[in-house]
């Protein structure tokens, strides 16, 4: 609390001269403000280098790994960006298919409604060991943890870039939910699309059909994007050919986003903007449940209820004087009516400032947040969580300072501290990051980083309070830990090449999970969700990255080496991969004809010794042909195209009951008008 205390004195005292700063302002000869303000993201994340990083339009800048804009090769950790074009020619219809193929990133299905997404191992349905923004704001559930990604409201051709930064190491001033890493979905400004309409539709061989209409519009000081559609998918049941197992995971997904941005002035900006998502969707028979092969199992020929709205209202103002900063303000709103699983309204209001500064050759970054939350626990039934109570009111309140020093022409250091206090258990605990980049010739941009962080996971209310059938939690569980130490070399071989390696070394401690505590005859194994492990994560990662005109090719391969100091099942995980491959490849034929691959390449995956998924290979192929001028497209493709089906059993059953579709031709046509 010391340590807490000391960042909220400073915080105050910098508070004290932003008053004056604003004050003392003088709008006249800020063009390099107004450059800074051209080149920032949607949603008014900072552009602090942009201006610098205009001098280098082929490197992206991203903001996830330390809040102030950098280079991504001039980042302390590994991160990987997955920008509008590899969305686009893909054929890529959800968050989930753009992070398929990204490097480090694991995917593995349960159903058509359910995806485990994990960095670094230790996936779990609803996993909150990593957190996914959108525009820099929290999408994570307050409750169960995790995002649900098919049911964010945002539009795949709305999205300007995703941003992937891999370990605890670069996810020190995001908080509890960035044990494992930061998925950061950052939309286009309105400025940066074409006026006017656009509509699109996918529809694929099962009859799963995507549909998107937006409308953007500058005029004068304001800028607008409005979007809506609908999406629908059938059940695996009616999808996979020739099975013999019951499933009913089909959805129909309503959506709707928008965003709003007013220049107030030269250097000041107002943006706000509300998002939408309702879904209903239906569900697939789960191992282990002891009323499984149960005819008359509710969620068998039932649906469940998913509602999630998201609001926000943001301040920028530009640096300037050398200070600049933001305010801003987002709540989430969840409803989940869930048959196995949770049954709840919650919401979530989160009030963030950050002030940014030059000094010498530091830039520096302070602020703080306040997150409330107030949770309701709908009527449950014999088939849902129960909680401990049904109804929660509390707050989180954290700080977070970052220092990014030029040291000089061959040294750059990076600083994080992160302190958060959390009134449901009345405790705190903190993240810290150091890394130091290494410029060691200016030709082939050789670069050399290292990095060691500390980080922490607070179980989210869902993991500390639920009791289910024969599963209970220990409700003072602690948090669990993580240190990381990464160590990456970066450089031009040739033109237009350029070769990353990264290697890492991850110590979890106190791992949460489940394990079986005793046996009921009648009732069968009883399970207590509690600290239960330590787990070692020794993992390397290459990558080639070839482009031209013609050309943009990425070859990447990762080997991963997990040791956990129990059964996997005791860290509430199923153990990622050791080898993965992949090869993204964009060919443009001519000005009007793309053809886009991606392939991947999974390794076996283990739990309690025994292979619970064959290794997999998975091509994506997408050819797109423009027409009007390039006001219209078309494209065709096949997704997975080497797998007929994909089944994802730990009993092999015959029955096959967490089968899922593989192999899917589709088609898309896009209109601006």
């Amino acid at each position: 609390m010391k340590r807490f205390f000391n960042i909220i004195v400073l915080i105050i005292l910098v508070g004290n001269y932003s008053s004056f700063a604003l004050e003392s302002d003088n709008t006249t000869g800020v063009d390099t403000d107004i450059a800074e303000k051209e080149n920032k993201g949607s949603g008014s994340i900072e552009a602090d280098f942009a201006a610098e990083m205009m001098l280098f339009q082929d490197i992206p800048v991203v903001f996830s790994a330390s809040r102030l804009g950098q280079g991504v090769e001039d980042v302390g950790v590994s991160v990987n960006v997955i920008d509008s074009n590899d969305i686009h020619y893909s054929g890529a219809t959800s968050i989930i298919d753009a992070l398929r193929y990204s490097p480090g990133v694991d995917i593995l299905p349960g159903s058509r409604n359910r995806y485990r997404v994990t960095m670094g191992g230790l996936r779990f349905p609803y996993n909150d060991r990593n957190v996914t923004l959108i525009n820099g704001r929290s999408a994570n559930s307050p409750v169960a943890g995790g995002s649900d990604y098919l049911g964010i409201p945002v539009f795949m051709e709305d999205i300007e870039r995703i941003e992937v930064v891999y370990g605890s190491g670069g996810a020190a001033d995001w908080g509890s939910d960035a044990f494992t890493g930061v998925i950061n979905v950052v939309t286009k400004r309105p400025e940066d699309i074409d006026p006017g309409f656009l509509y699109s539709t996918t529809i694929n061989e099962f009859g799963d059909i995507y549909n998107h209409l937006r409308w953007v519009q500058v005029k004068d000081n304001w800028q607008w994007r409005l979007s809506t559609g609908y999406d629908e998918w059938s059940s695996s049941e009616d999808a996979v050919n020739n099975d013999d197992y019951a499933s009913n995971d089909f959805a129909r997904n309503y959506r709707f986003d928008s965003e709003f941005i007013v220049d107030l002035n030269e250097l000041t900006e107002l943006s706000f903007g509300a998002a939408y998502n309702h879904s209903k969707r239906g569900d697939r028979y789960q191992a282990g449940s002891t009323t499984i092969y149960n005819p008359v199992l509710p969620y068998s020929n039932g649906s469940q209820l998913y509602e999630y709205s998201r609001f926000f209202a943001r301040i920028d103002r530009m640096k300037y004087d050398d200070f600049g900063f933001h305010l801003q303000w987002f709540g989430n709103y969840e409803v989940r009516k869930e048959i196995l699983g949770f049954n709840n309204r919650a919401i979530e209001n989160d009030l963030e400032i950050q002030l940014d500064y030059e000094l010498g050759k530091h830039n520096l970054a302070l602020g703080g947040n306040f997150r409330h939350y107030s949770i309701d626990i709908l009527d449950n039934d014999n088939y849902s969580f129960d909680f401990r109570s049904n109804k929660y009111v509390d707050y989180q309140a954290g700080l977070f300072l970052l220092d990014l020093w030029n040291v000089n022409e061959f040294l750059d250091l990076e600083f994080q501290l992160r302190e958060d206090y959390f009134s449901y258990t009345d405790t705190s605990d903190w993240s810290g990051r150091f890394s130091a980049i290494m410029n060691l010739a200016e030709e082939g941009r050789k670069k050399l980083k290292f990095s060691i962080g500390r980080t922490y996971r607070h179980s989210t209310y869902g993991w500390r309070d639920i009791s289910f059938s024969t599963v209970s939690t220990n409700h003072n569980v602690e948090n669990e830990h993580v240190k990381s130490l990464q160590l990456g070399y970066s450089f031009d071989c040739l033109e237009n090449v350029r070769l990353e390696f990264d290697g890492y070394y991850h110590r979890y401690k106190d791992t949460v999970g489940a394990s079986m505590v005793g046996f009921d005859p009648l009732l069968g194994p009883l399970i207590q969700v509690d600290n239960n492990s330590d787990v070692d994560v020794l993992g390397v990662q290459g990558k080639i990255k070839f482009n031209n005109e013609k050309y943009d090719i990425e070859l990447w391969s990762s080997y991963e080496d997990t040791e956990v100091r129990a059964v996997p099942t005791d860290v509430m995980s199923i153990l990622p991969p050791d080898f993965k491959i992949g090869i993204n490849t964009r060919y443009y034929i001519s000005d009007t004809w793309t053809l886009n691959t991606n392939y991947k390449y999974t390794d076996d995956i283990f739990s309690a010794g025994e292979v619970i998924v064959d290794d997999t290979s998975d091509l994506t192929i997408a050819l797109s042909k423009e027409f009007a001028d390039g006001n219209g497209e078309i494209m065709v493709g096949v997704k997975n195209l080497f797998d007929e089906d994909f089944n994802y059993n730990f009993l092999e059953d015959p029955d096959e009951v967490d089968e899922s579709i593989g192999r899917t031709f589709f088609g898309r046509v896009q209109v601006k008008f």
